[in-house]
């Protein structure tokens, strides 16, 4: 069975430093999953990271138990138990790097695309997403 597996960021308000790291303040973490029985919607509110503008390499904390939708409660427990191990791994870490070359210090709305791992769950396999990339205004930190 083949199950497309699908990653959403949105960073909207960022704190900066001199070093040009931006830390994330607010973000959205989703993921569908398309298979012949059933489709899962799930989205995130609670992760944390950092990026860094020059060299377009970032680190997003993800706490897999925070992640809300599912089609009901026992779908949720088996994604969390069974799937994630969510007891083993509490937090999922996605390392990578933003493939294009764009200004994110622009305002607005960018499709990137992002490659990288979650060594923190084992699966060191590099992977490719696409990432909707929201700036709204620096903070200062």
């Amino acid at each position: 069975m083949r199950v497309p597996f699908l990653f959403a960021l949105l960073l909207l308000s960022l704190g900066t430093s001199a070093q040009e790291r931006w830390r994330v303040s607010k973000s959205l973490v989703s993921f569908v999953s398309d298979a012949p029985l059933e489709r899962i919607v799930a989205e995130n509110t609670r992760s944390s990271g950092i990026i860094e503008l020059e060299t377009r390499s970032f680190a997003v904390q993800i706490p897999v138990a925070e992640f809300q939708g599912f089609n009901g409660p026992l779908q949720r427990e088996h994604f969390n138990e069974n799937y994630m191990a969510t007891k083993v791994f509490p937090n999922a870490t996605f390392v990578g790097r933003i493939i294009e070359s764009v200004d994110l210090k622009v305002p607005g709305s960018q499709e990137i695309r992002a490659k990288g791992s979650s060594p923190s769950t084992g699966w060191n396999k590099s992977v490719l997403f696409h990432v909707k990339w929201w700036w709204l205004r620096m903070v200062s930190a």
